[in-house]
């Protein structure tokens, strides 16, 4: 019943809320980068949050977790509203991404294990360093989770899809070690995420998409997923998945994060400016269409995270997991010097080389 009503919810609100979005200037408009035709309304994210909190809270009461994401939560789609009406400044948004971040991970307190990164080895610090150390891995792996989805929000349907990928993964984990209070939210959000993707991923019944979900939306979402795996990672609640197998749901989305912005910072420009970089203008840019490249990036995305799971069900080292990252890694950086209508050069990749305006802009 849960499950079913965050799927209905997240269809029922969004047509309502296109008129609220006018109202209150959550509207996308093409220039600059964004390119879309005609003005789209930027009110998805908040349908979900409210399709995905309707039947989370009734789980409340069942699960202390949920009152750290729930608050957390609030906040952060609050910060994306007002980033969504007033293009707040990245410094502004980075402290309401960090302050959200500690509303969910200090009240339990939920840490990243550093012991789960090398086959459980025993870290050899002070008691106090070593929660420190785990404070500041949390945060900068759920700021980074937030920020990867946010960044690749950039076409139709393609944040949605590749959250949903993620989400299965962390569904069919958290199932098998027995942790239900991952399994029932992660369900909840997955199925709100496909009431809005009816929406806004292109189908034979929609050449475009009808609503964005906005900084609000993939802001929200990265940080379910980033919480729910450092939900996975911690044992105090059940058996620990070693941190190395659960990155491999979300390599995708980081690995073009952090190329991207590694291409930025040596081109001697902001990591936060904008451009038209990323995978999924690279392959729009080579000729493939909107919805093939959502598929495709999507398709890619879940094939990582089954590796990381098959890896965790074959009881693979966490360590030759965590290594193996650099073989996807070089991978997605190849296609990205190399892997469009012709090679590209060093230099040109140091220079935001143009070409044509995708559907979306993306950051």
């Amino acid at each position: 019943m849960h499950i079913m009503s965050a799927f209905l919810l997240s269809i029922v609100l969004i047509p309502p809320s296109v008129p609220i979005a006018w109202r209150l200037g959550l509207i996308d408009a093409p220039q600059g980068r964004r390119a879309h035709v005609g003005e789209i309304p930027r009110t998805g994210g908040l349908a979900m949050f409210v399709a995905f909190m309707v039947p989370v809270l009734d789980l409340g009461s069942q699960f202390r977790e949920v009152w750290c994401l729930v608050l957390g939560l609030t906040l952060l789609v609050a910060a994306g509203v007002a980033d969504d009406r007033l293009e707040l400044r990245p410094q502004s948004k980075l402290v309401a991404q960090v302050a959200a971040v500690m509303v969910m991970i200090v009240p339990g307190p939920h840490l990243l294990p550093l012991s789960g990164l090398l086959d459980g080895s025993e870290w050899l610090l002070p008691e106090w360093l070593l929660i420190v150390a785990e404070f500041f891995l949390t945060t900068l792996f759920m700021v980074g989770v937030i920020n990867a989805i946010n960044m690749v929000d950039g076409v139709d349907g393609l944040a949605g899809c590749i959250v949903a990928a993620a989400l299965l993964w962390i569904v069919i984990i958290a199932g098998a070690v027995g942790r239900p209070v991952i399994t029932s939210c992660t369900l909840i959000l997955l199925f709100a995420t496909l009431g809005f993707l009816v929406f806004n991923m292109r189908h034979p019944w929609r050449r475009s998409a009808a609503v964005f979900m906005g900084d609000a939306g993939s802001m929200m979402l990265g940080a379910c997923v980033a919480f729910f795996i450092v939900l996975l990672a911690e044992s105090q609640s059940g058996e620990a998945v070693p941190l190395p197998f659960l990155l491999w749901i979300i390599a995708l989305p980081v690995f073009d994060m952090v190329i991207i912005t590694g291409r930025r910072i040596a081109a001697g420009r902001s990591p936060v400016s904008g451009d038209r970089e990323h995978l999924h203008h690279l392959l729009l840019r080579a000729g493939v269409p909107v919805g093939k490249a959502t598929a495709v990036i999507a398709v890619a995305g879940f094939c990582l995270g089954g590796c990381g799971a098959l890896a965790w069900w074959l009881k693979a080292a966490p360590a030759t997991m965590l290594g193996a990252l650099i073989v996807p890694f070089l991978g997605h950086l190849y296609y990205v010097c190399h892997g469009w209508k012709r090679p590209w050069t060093w230099q040109e990749l140091m220079t935001d080389s143009g070409g044509p305006v995708s559907p979306r802009g993306g950051r």
